[in-house]
């Protein structure tokens, strides 16, 4: 992974590939830089990661992304969780990744 994504950086590329596998090339694939990846909402979970999880692994809430998904909440401060909730209710019940999108990702 290191060869196609240099500037991940080891332990963010060693975490993607020991969570996600090659799986983690449809949120990397695009991305020139850690930039491109969105905002880091804490923990390096970055926009990207999160809106895969909604998108394909049908994460809904904050628990999901947090416990269920992955085990950011154990690196989250209170701030990180309520901008990362905000920002997960409203992809979801604001309809910005809807049923359609979720049928083709």
């Amino acid at each position: 992974m290191a060869i196609k994504v240099p500037w991940l950086g080891e332990s963010l590329a060693q975490r993607y590939a020991r969570q996600y596998g090659l799986l983690c090339y449809k949120f990397l694939k695009d991305a020139t830089s850690l930039d491109a990846l969105g905002k880091d909402f804490g923990a390096n979970l970055f926009k990207a990661e999160v809106d895969y999880l909604i998108v394909h692994e049908w994460a809904m809430s904050l628990d999901d992304v947090i416990w269920r998904r992955t085990k950011h909440g154990l690196r989250l401060t209170d701030t990180q969780k309520s901008e990362l909730k905000a920002y997960i209710d409203h992809v979801v019940y604001g309809d910005v990744i809807n049923e359609e999108n979720r049928a083709t990702a």
